[in-house]
């Protein structure tokens, strides 16, 4: 199996770029497009299927309907948000449309691959044995 694929949504280039570069060390991932905005975002998931999206809460078009709607058309898409907005109501309303974990922005990158390798590892385990 080849490396987990990625596509980042953020509306701020530079983020964009350094999450590419980031993202870009880990041999396992493979980023594999970058957008700014939900609806583009959208297109590119339905195309490429990507295993993971990275997803700003704070987008053109909103993280929320980002996620609610690459759900739809790539259900197998892990989805990670990815901001600076850590309250409690940004986290309910990525949660409800999709998005299994949630990353605050300016923690160490170390944390996001862990995150990212965490979320994909449990979306491809197979479940427990019923005991």
């Amino acid at each position: 199996m080849g490396p987990f694929t990625v596509v980042i949504v953020d509306d701020v280039a530079i983020i964009r770029e350094v999450l590419t570069e980031l993202l870009d060390t880990a041999p396992d991932l493979e980023v594999v497009g970058g957008v700014g905005d939900a609806e583009t975002a959208v297109d590119l998931c339905r195309r490429l299927r990507p295993d993971i999206a990275v997803l700003d809460v704070h987008m053109p078009g909103g993280g929320p309907t980002a996620a609610a709607r690459i759900r739809e058309v790539s259900p197998d898409t892990t989805l990670v948000a990815l901001t600076s907005d850590s309250g409690p109501g940004s986290r309910r309303r990525m949660a409800a449309a999709g998005v299994e974990v949630y990353v605050v922005k300016g923690g160490p990158g170390s944390e996001l691959l862990t995150t990212i390798r965490t979320a994909v590892g449990s979306a491809t385990d197979p479940p427990p044995p019923d005991g």
